[in-house]
């Protein structure tokens, strides 16, 4: 809840600032009715991440379309301070829509991970603590049990070799 209310705070910065710097005419919000503001806030959404200055997002519990919900793109997922969850990732959901179908022939990708933060109180040394993945359009992400963070993905970590 605290994500989508700080999330339609940027939003809403973001129009009133361009309507504060726009000509009031070429920006009139009053006659686009709901579906057409939730389309506007998508692209808005798409517009944002794809800018060289956003660096990471919070995403909350629940099921998302990549290239709707989520940017298609390399990704660099940890969970939130403090906590620990899962990720599933495929091409097909199942029938209740909340999980991803494993036993469908068109699924060409399973993933179940669970990750941790390392402050989380169930951290073990050696648990994983981060997931590189390369997500493309149509696919879809599920994260369970907490928040994750998404990051641009920015290389692989050095492995300690000099």
């Amino acid at each position: 809840m605290t994500f989508l209310l700080l999330l339609f705070s940027l939003i809403a910065a973001i129009i009133f600032g361009a309507i504060a710097t726009a000509d009031a005419a070429e920006i009139d919000l009053s006659t686009l009715g709901y579906k057409e503001l939730v389309e506007l806030k998508e692209r808005i959404n798409l517009a944002m991440w794809q800018c060289e200055e956003w660096q990471e997002v919070t995403i909350p519990q629940g099921v998302y379309a990549v290239g709707t919900d989520i940017p298609a793109g390399h990704w660099t997922i940890r969970a939130a301070a403090d906590q620990s969850g899962t990720v599933m990732w495929g091409d097909v959901l199942d029938a209740t829509g909340y999980g991803i179908d494993f036993y469908d022939k068109n699924n060409s990708i399973y993933m179940y991970e669970r990750v941790y933060s390392e402050t989380a109180f169930s951290y073990d040394p050696g648990d994983r603590t981060q997931l590189d993945l390369d997500l493309k359009d149509n696919q879809f992400i599920i994260i369970g049990y907490c928040d994750m963070v998404f990051t641009p993905y920015s290389g692989r970590p050095p492995l300690g070799f000099k």
